[in-house]
């Protein structure tokens, strides 16, 4: 665990340096993201937690070898309703917990002083993002579902030790 809190940090005026993108670093290193879903990354990636949870947790300690300070957990395709799209909605809490874990596994096994950002997408009901997806998915989910599913998955990793929480892919507040 870090010594000094991201606040602190900041605060002091340090820069951190935050990773790249792990599920495209994931089928790079040869884990099967996409399980014939063409050529987008897709729920898939959540699956990888568990089936490839040695490869995510490499990744995580490679950024932090190279110098990341901040490492983000494999949490991008880990809501109830993006893994909905594959027929996991039922496990999504499985996913979201091997995804944190891994990243604090690897956090204090590599770096301890670094932090590990527990990640959250947006709940999408396309299960695939576009640049030209409309962004009316919190309306058409119903904001309660929508509000309670980012805290649900919020709580989990704080939980689980996540430093931070990142909204990833948020196109709208």
């Amino acid at each position: 665990m870090a010594a000094h809190t991201i606040a602190q940090r900041l605060h002091n005026g340090d820069a951190l340096l935050l990773d790249g993108g792990t599920g495209s670093e994931l089928q790079r290193r040869g884990a099967d993201v996409l399980k014939g879903a063409e050529d987008r990354l897709k729920a898939w990636s959540a699956t990888a937690n568990l089936e490839y949870a040695d490869v995510v947790r490499q990744v995580h300690s490679d950024y932090l070898r190279v110098g990341a300070d901040i490492i983000t957990s494999n949490n991008f395709w880990t809501t109830p309703t993006r893994l909905d799209s594959i027929g996991e909605r039922h496990a999504w809490r499985t996913y979201a917990t091997a995804a944190i874990r891994n990243a604090v596994e690897a956090r204090n096994a590599m770096r301890q002083e670094a932090y590990v950002a527990g990640g959250i997408a947006a709940p999408s009901l396309q299960g695939a993002m576009s640049p030209t997806s409309p962004v009316s998915d919190a309306r058409a989910l119903g904001l309660e579902t929508y509000r309670r599913e980012w805290a649900d998955h919020a709580k989990l990793l704080a939980d689980e030790g996540a430093d931070l929480i990142l909204a990833e892919y948020v196109g709208f507040i």
